[in-house]
């Protein structure tokens, strides 16, 4: 009997692998002829609980308002402070049960730039017997704050690409929108988006912003009182590299996420989660590189870190709603 079930357990394994390898194969092909050299978007540690952020057709999908903050500090020991990004999110579902709405507020901050960017997101699911599948748009306006104060003006300030006011900085603000689409079961989900779809320039040629494309899909195994969330992620940039993240997380007695994520093999990640009450969540996740390029670009000696906190509270804002667990 031992072994019959021991056998039941390699073959339900090896079928979870199958999946988790087809799903990954899949959506690199439907991003891998993208063409990349630029630098892409800041990624948060912890897309994986904030997934409104990526995929408009998120909004709304945990029936309840949800709302979250988090704080991220990357690579502080640069001679430039780093990478440090705010986030702002709330996102809830309406009464009529197939809609959802969200909004968002994102700040990056890196060296002499300031990037804001404000999105309001829409959503309709279309609810089948045992799945569903979501649509969602956004729209909204991103701000670029060019501080060229900071620059050595003697060495710059003839060039015309570093115009500016009479306090040295340079505000461009640029209308986006973007699109996303989910397919969700009980069990694994699937999810393509591009949050922007307009790039920005620069008056004088350069570009501000080049079009993002993400897809994203995770599976769960339930092992009673444990359940383990498999997921992969996977970016490409307009004229940039293909990028991917694997991460694994763990929800113990469904009060504790644990997890780790490797991020084109190059940055290694430990995450954690804990559920306070059924309204409050605090995370917690520790990224460190170790792609020698990266590393170097430190300095001799120094570490490049990156720390990033998160708080989400949920609450019930219409009598339908029930504040809940979720998985996805």
């Amino acid at each position: 009997m031992l072994k019959k079930i021991v056998n039941l357990w390699i073959v339900h394994c090896l079928g979870i692998m199958k999946k988790i390898v087809f799903v990954s194969s899949l959506l690199w092909a439907m991003l891998f002829s993208v063409n990349s050299h630029a630098q892409q978007n800041p990624l948060s540690g912890q897309y994986m609980f904030t997934p409104m952020v990526l995929n408009p057709a998120y909004a709304g999908f945990h029936d309840m308002l949800s709302t979250t903050g988090s704080y991220r500090n990357q690579w502080r020991a640069l001679e430039s402070g780093g990478l440090e990004t705010y986030l702002l999110n709330a996102h809830s579902s309406l009464p009529l049960d197939k809609m959802g709405v969200g909004l968002t507020y994102v700040q990056d901050n890196f060296g002499i730039q300031q990037n804001s960017e404000l999105t309001i997101a829409g959503s309709y699911r279309i609810k089948m017997e045992h799945n569903t599948f979501a649509f969602g748009l956004q729209g909204g306006f991103v701000n670029y704050r060019l501080d060229y104060s900071k620059l050595n003006q003697k060495e710059f300030g003839a060039d015309v690409a570093f115009q500016a006011d009479e306090d040295g900085i340079n505000n461009i603000t640029r209308p986006n929108f973007g699109f996303g689409a989910m397919y969700l079961t009980k069990r694994y989900f699937l999810g393509f988006s591009i949050p922007r779809l307009i790039e920005s320039n620069h008056e004088v040629g350069y570009s501000l912003y080049l079009r993002h494309y993400y897809g994203l899909a995770g599976y769960v195994i339930n092992l009673r009182k444990v359940k383990i969330k498999p997921s992969v992620l996977v970016k490409a940039v307009e004229g940039g590299a293909v990028s991917y993240d694997f991460n694994t997380s763990v929800l113990i007695y469904n009060t504790v996420w644990v997890g780790a994520s490797l991020r084109d093999f190059s940055d290694f990640a430990l995450m954690g989660q804990l559920s306070l009450s059924r309204y409050l969540k605090v995370g917690y996740s520790f990224e460190v590189p170790f792609n020698e390029d990266i590393r170097k670009a430190g300095g001799d000696n120094i570490q490049l870190p990156t720390h990033e906190i998160m708080i989400n509270m949920n609450f019930k804002v219409f009598d339908v709603q029930a504040v809940q667990g979720f998985l996805f």
